[in-house]
């Protein structure tokens, strides 16, 4: 009997020892379980934060690039206002001088001088009324689009700033001429092509002047495509539509 009690309190000493080992494992066991979790979920999040990051420095960047072509266009419409508003003034002055009109056509004399003009360059005609012109190709004169004076346009008009100076009797219509292309990247500036052709009118005016030839033997004209040398609008017929002429009479 002694034997046997001692064995079962032999037993009952293990159980105790052994049984809260295993729990305080699986205790273990479990806790670490929910770290990795945790620290899964926590990598998770802050990848969600980075792309999140990232998606907001790109619209940064889209919204800076978004402002700085506003402001380009913004300039670029204030430039148009200042040039549109320059133009009318521009208009309103021309409107607003008096205009010497011509009285007769020029001497005989006159159109065989000016008839030596065409070594230069220079297409010299005759109106149906029998005014002397003298006529130069706008492809040679301006820019496309433009009524700046080229080099080569202020060289064609050397020699007729010449002749001028020497038959001071002689007034000048100035006139402007485009073909019947619609305007392109320049109609925000000029709206048709009869403003074009009176402000390369007007260039020519005023280099004439700025040579020596009085404002008051002159006048400006312009006409854009509604004056055309050739009926047609290819390639050769434009270019021979695009001119300035000075269309010259007697005081």
């Amino acid at each position: 009997m002694r034997i046997r009690h001692r064995m079962l309190w032999c037993a009952v000493l293990a159980a105790l020892v052994v049984g809260p080992g295993c729990a305080s494992s699986d205790v273990e066991d479990e806790s670490d379980r929910r770290a990795r979790e945790l620290d899964d979920k926590v990598v998770g999040l802050q990848r969600q934060v980075e792309d999140q990051a990232a998606v907001e420095r790109a619209q940064a960047k889209e919204l800076a690039a978004l402002k700085q072509r506003n402001r380009a266009a913004e300039e670029r419409i204030r430039a148009l206002s200042q040039e549109k508003a320059r133009l009318g003034m521009r208009l309103k002055e021309l409107e607003s001088r008096p205009v010497e009109q011509p009285a007769a056509l020029v001497a005989d004399k006159v159109a065989v001088d000016v008839s030596g003009l065409s070594a230069k360059g220079i297409q010299v005609a005759r109106t149906e009324d029998g005014e002397a012109v003298l006529r130069l190709a706008g492809g040679q004169m301006f820019p496309p689009g433009s009524d700046s004076l080229t080099r080569e346009g202020k060289s064609r008009l050397k020699p007729v700033i010449r002749w001028l100076k020497k038959h001071r009797d002689v007034l000048v219509s100035v006139e402007g001429h485009t073909d019947a292309t619609p305007l392109g990247k320049t109609k925000a500036r000029w709206g048709t092509n009869l403003a074009l052709s009176l402000a390369r009118a007007m260039a020519v005016h005023d280099y004439l002047e700025s040579q020596g030839i009085g404002k008051g033997r002159m006048r400006v004209v312009g006409y854009g495509p509604f004056k055309p040398l050739v009926k047609g609008t290819g390639k050769a017929a434009n270019a021979k539509n695009r001119r300035v002429e000075l269309v010259l009479t007697r005081r």
